[in-house]
Order: structure tokens, then sequence, then C-alpha cells
């Protein structure tokens, strides 16, 4: 007798889950970024001529990056997920592992198995994804 799991049950095979489950996570933390506020002017002070703006405006503020600083620059989950995407583009996957987040992975999987995550991830969000031109 065979024992059937809940993804199984339902046709869903297993790593698919957790390739969506991983593309939610990212997801979440890109939408998840704030980027700093656009100044908006008044528009009693629109009819001001272009240089008296300019003198005006102060000059914009450094963002800190929200997270620690590191070599991959994932302080920011935009910048994470670039990186990612980037290296998941030139087929290192070795380093877009290293973008995924794997420390609440299932109990039999652990973080050797990155590279295959990162890999099948890819292959999801290229099925998923509609880049510009591809119509």
């Amino acid at each position: 007798m065979k024992t059937v799991t809940r993804g199984e049950e339902r046709g869903v095979p297993e790593f698919i889950t957790i390739i969506l489950f991983l593309f939610l996570i990212i997801t979440s933390y890109v939408l998840a970024a704030h980027s700093p506020a656009i100044a908006q002017s008044s528009p009693a002070n629109q009819s001001d001529s272009k240089e008296e703006k300019d003198a005006k405006q102060p000059e914009p503020k450094k963002v800190k990056p929200i997270g620690p600083a590191d070599e991959f620059n994932r302080g920011v989950p935009r910048s994470s997920l670039k990186g990612y995407l980037k290296a998941a583009r030139d087929g290192d996957f070795e380093r877009a592992a290293k973008y995924l987040d794997l420390r609440y992975l299932p109990g039999r999987m652990d973080k050797s198995q990155g590279p295959q995550l990162a890999r099948q991830l890819k292959i999801a969000l290229d099925k998923v994804l509609v880049r510009p031109g591809d119509g």
C-alpha cells in the first residue's frame, strides 16, 4: 500500500511546492522593501521658476541598507533578488543559492541542496514570468 502525501494527493509534485514557496518568500521581501518617499510640491509652489525650485530642494538623503552589508549585497531585498536573478541567468547556481533564505527548509532538506533549489526556482520563474519582447 502506497502512502500518499498531501501534494501528491492533489497532483502537485513536492519540489514545485517548495519552489513556489521560495518564490513567494522572495516576492514578499521585494514588495516589503520601502523606497525613499518622493517629495511633492504644493500647487502654489508650481508657479516658481525652475531655478528657484533647484535652489530650494535639499540634497537627497543617502539610503542606508536595511540589513547587514555583506559581499553579496543582501542587505536590501531588492538587491538580493537582483543578485539571485543575475547569478541564475549566468548559470552560477552555487552563487544563486547564497541569495536564498535556506534556514527554514522542510525536515528532509538541507542547505547542501541550495544550488539544486536555486536551479529549480529559476526554471519555475522562467515558466511563470514573461520578459518584455517574449510575447
